[in-house]
């Protein structure tokens, strides 16, 4: 790394001058700690001055906090595009912190400049970009041979991406994906390319259908990308057309559709959540409801009949409720607490039950990007004709 530099002191009526000064007095100290907040305070106070952004960065080095040290360099950079200095060390950082593709891009434009950093961005740029080009052509030489399974098309589609051949990343991320559905993070991989690509309305596709089911810490990568704000019906038809087995992803969809009083849509969603995943009892209880409102009872007794034979007391027994038919409760459990029941997890969903002139659960406060939560569903009051 470069050698901690240090800034000019005495610049008249500063007022940044009283914590640079103390941060320096710190520095020299050996009080790294204090030596650091102070320079966060001078920078509030003093937001582009980019002497004293370097020399925090630098003690951020000394206690090992490197990503804030790349952080800082970054605003150094951005503050100041003919520093070059910064630039090395934020590329440098960005490279050990598993930042590749913005390492390599920030080497590859020092190394253009001509300047005293040139020859050494050019070293480092070749150190990053030929391993990036070999992997590339052997990967791409292990499928036209036949490994054509997850693992090549992956790490192909990785190493695109770190070199910004973002089209064969895209096209190896999905392939990959197709391979493995239940491989969530690719889809948000397949995302993130796909918005640096500018393909916005695909890129909100893959992320949507990664942040509904699957696993945890993808869906919660997927909705950091996600436009802060709740999804529109037609990017939940494209996620579904790109993703048509994400049963969580389509039973959002029929319920905000029966939000919007989509009815028609909304059953056509729910039909075919009860073909494609038989076991969702909590589709086949809604789509029987709302055919028995329209008195189609006989077309929602198979429904009812799948509810009633499943191991969901609670389902089953607003089934029974709404047929007339006597509640059945097991040994452990009492009116009171099936009914208290629709406030756990598992009745989310459930509490949001329409039949006949009943509603869906009440506006539901947002969650982070928009995400309805249903914590308190709504009782499902039935209306029964003569």
């Amino acid at each position: 790394m470069l050698a901690l530099g240090v800034s000019a002191f005495g610049q008249p009526a500063d007022p940044a001058n009283e914590p640079l000064n103390h941060a320096y007095e710190a520095l020299r100290a050996g009080a790294y700690d204090d030596a650091i907040s102070y320079f966060r305070k001078a920078i509030d106070l003093a937001p582009r001055r980019t002497a004293m952004r370097k020399d925090l960065a630098y003690t951020y080095l000394k206690v090992g906090e490197n990503e804030l040290a790349r952080d800082e360099f970054r605003s150094v950079m951005e503050l100041d595009p003919t520093d070059t200095q910064a630039a090395l060390e934020f590329a440098f950082l960005a490279y050990e912190t598993r930042q590749q593709a913005e390492a390599r891009r920030v080497f590859d434009r020092v190394r253009k400049t001509g300047g005293p950093s040139a020859a050494t961005a050019e070293q480092a740029f070749q150190n990053v970009d030929a391993p990036l080009a070999a992997g590339i052509d052997r990967w791409k030489n292990a499928i036209a041979m036949g490994s054509d399974d997850f693992s090549a098309h992956f790490e192909l589609a990785t190493l695109a991406e770190q070199r910004d051949e973002l089209a064969l990343a895209a096209e190896h991320y999905e392939k990959a994906w197709r391979l493995l559905p239940d491989r969530r993070s690719v889809l948000v991989d397949l995302g993130r390319v796909w918005k640096a690509m500018n393909r916005t309305g695909e890129a909100v596709a893959a992320l949507l259908a990664a942040s509904r089911g699957g696993e945890p810490r993808a869906a919660e990568m997927a909705r950091e990308l996600l436009p802060d704000r709740y999804p529109f019906v037609a990017e939940f038809q494209a996620a579904l057309q790109l993703d048509p087995g994400n049963v969580e992803l389509r039973r959002e969809l029929a319920y905000l559709l029966l939000r919007m009083e989509r009815q028609p849509e909304a059953e056509e969603q729910f039909r075919i959540l009860v073909e494609n995943a038989p076991d969702d009892l909590m589709a086949a209880t809604q789509l029987g409801f709302l055919r028995y409102a329209r008195g189609e009872a006989e077309d929602a007794q198979p429904l009812f009949d799948r509810v009633l034979a499943g191991q969901d007391d609670e389902l089953a027994n607003r089934v029974r409720a709404v047929l007339r038919l006597p509640q059945v409760l097991r040994p452990a459990i009492t009116l009171a607490s099936v009914d208290a029941g629709w406030g756990s997890r598992r009745a989310q969903h459930a509490g949001r039950l329409y039949e006949g002139r009943s509603q869906v659960s009440p506006d539901c406060p947002r969650g982070r990007s928009g995400r309805l939560r249903c914590d308190a569903p709504a009782r499902l009051d039935v209306q029964h004709s003569a």
